[in-house]
């Protein structure tokens, strides 16, 4: 298990990166898969749809040891 100290240090350059964008930065970027992207683009939300499923019983198969 990590500590919060150890994600927080492995996880430091998008942190920052996103404490600019709160502080009023928009034009950010951010390394992803080797490549320097923009960081948080506005998407505009084509359609939405709710699902409930009612008196089902979900199966799960336990990989983790």
């Amino acid at each position: 298990m990590h500590s919060a100290e150890d994600i927080a240090k492995r996880y430091s350059n998008i942190l920052s990166t996103f404490d600019k964008f709160l502080t009023g930065e928009r034009n950010l970027t951010h390394n992803v898969a080797y490549r320097e992207m923009p960081f948080l683009v506005y998407a505009k939300v084509l359609g939405m749809e709710t699902s409930v499923l009612m008196d089902y019983k979900w199966k799960h198969l336990n990989t983790w040891r």
